[in-house]
């Protein structure tokens, strides 16, 4: 990106995000290639500054209740969201606030931490909101392009049957080494994972957003009210203000 450089025409906007830890994340995806690196870096740019909005003012609408919940025990962040939240059909706003939450999840990264855990729980999915997977294919975007090297793990809770043609869409289009990321799990098998994987505020407030998100005796402004999202500070603050 320096001056005279196949790069180094883009904006220092765009530029700023260039660091080793991205160049090493990105040899280690491409297996050391360099010129598939420098490739998929000139995309990432480009995605950068088109997207300077987003990345700056962090505003998206909430379409569901995605959130950093908290750590495992390695003090890498975690996020979760139940598909029963969702009011929307999954598409680019659903794609922002992926984009808005996994910042958020990196702000919470101490020094040496690079990766996180999202937890998708599937339960009450609304099938009508997840027709096209266009959506879902912009989710994978953003995993294995501009937040490359930042998964350490995808759960996914009770996926339900009619899902499976998203899985065929998309499970082609994912690098090996994603494919072994990502774990489907029942809700005990989830629960367990927790249990012993999470630090045991970060169990807590997984296995209560879970039982939460499948009683039949809390409201959806119930659920909305009790949904926190914890800050580098580790204080939950309010998702829906």
């Amino acid at each position: 990106v320096d001056a005279g450089q196949p790069l180094a025409s883009f904006s220092d906007f765009a530029k700023e995000y260039v660091d080793e830890a991205l160049c090493s994340r990105l040899l280690e995806k491409h297996g050391g290639d360099v010129q598939r690196s420098i490739g998929q870096l000139r995309k990432i740019l480009a995605w950068r500054e088109s997207n300077k909005d987003l990345l700056t003012k962090r505003q998206c609408r909430r379409t569901w209740d995605l959130r950093v919940i908290g750590a495992d025990q390695a003090r890498r962040p975690m996020l979760y969201c139940c598909f029963q939240s969702q009011t929307e059909a999954v598409g680019r706003g659903s794609v922002e606030q992926f984009v808005v939450n996994t910042l958020a999840a990196i702000d919470n990264m101490p020094p040496g931490v690079e990766t996180a855990t999202h937890i998708w729980d599937m339960h009450g999915m609304k099938w009508h909101l997840n027709l096209n997977p266009a959506g879902l294919l912009g989710v994978v975007d953003a995993i294995e392009g501009y937040f490359v090297g930042r998964l350490h793990k995808m759960v996914i809770i009770e996926m339900p049957g009619f899902a499976r043609f998203l899985k065929e869409a998309v499970w082609p289009l994912l690098p090996a080494r994603t494919k072994q990321k990502v774990l489907f799990m029942s809700y005990d098998e989830a629960a367990a994972h927790m249990r012993r994987e999470c630090d045991a505020k970060t169990a807590e407030r997984v296995l209560g957003a879970m039982a939460r998100n499948r009683d039949p005796q809390v409201s959806s402004e119930d659920l909305r009210r009790s949904c926190m999202s914890v800050n580098p500070q580790g204080e939950e603050v309010p998702v829906f203000m």
